[in-house]
């Protein structure tokens, strides 16, 4: 599991500094790795496959915002090619650093294989969504938290490691990863109003 020392949140710039949250230091980014598209900043701890994404995407007029966050949560599922599309909680969500704005949440499970594993390898997800909608600026925007909870042996998450994942969280183990994920949410200040054009 994560370090204690690495759980101490700093602020992190997104999207060439438009965009701060304070996250766990333990999450590295992962273009200094491989390339991320230009809409999408990806934060990953490595050792235990656990995900930060932030991703601005065009405004869905057609979605209520009572039902957007179990909207993008389908959306995501449907993209990911999970087996499992389970939302267990939702709800409006409270973004003090984002004065005038709506926001809500989805929590649920996803049953998704890594990359191009086949889906006999899929993992067992929990994964955290944050829509805050910017109508006057035509975006929605997601923060989504990946939680593996069972890691497939066969999974490419185990490539190159001398001790394979097998189970990560167990549900008595969720609520502070939920704080930490809703703390990184809360703190999202949007520095430059013009990175949404």
């Amino acid at each position: 599991m994560a370090r204690d020392g690495d759980q101490e949140p700093r602020d992190r710039d997104l999207f060439g500094g438009s965009i701060t949250m304070r996250v766990p230091s333990r999450f590295e980014d992962v273009s200094c790795v491989r390339e991320i598209p230009d809409n999408q900043e990806v934060l990953v701890d490595a050792e235990v496959d656990q995900s930060f994404i932030v991703e601005i995407l065009e405004h869905v007029h057609s979605v209520a915002d009572d039902r957007s966050a179990a909207f993008f949560f389908s959306d995501l599922a449907e993209a990911s090619a999970s087996s499992l599309c389970e939302i267990e909680s939702k709800g409006t969500f409270q973004m003090p650093s984002i004065p005038g704005i709506y926001a809500s949440f989805a929590y649920g499970r996803m049953q998704v294989a890594k990359h191009r594993d086949a889906q006999d390898f899929a993992n067992l997800l929990r994964v955290l969504l944050v829509n805050v909608r910017l109508p006057q600026k035509e975006t929605d925007m997601l923060i989504t938290c990946n939680i593996p909870q069972i890691v497939n042996p066969q999974s490419s998450t185990n490539a190159g490691k001398q001790c394979p994942i097998t189970s990560v969280v167990d549900d008595k183990d969720l609520p502070p990863l939920v704080a930490m994920f809703e703390d990184a949410a809360r703190s999202m200040k949007i520095r430059d109003w013009n990175l949404f054009g």
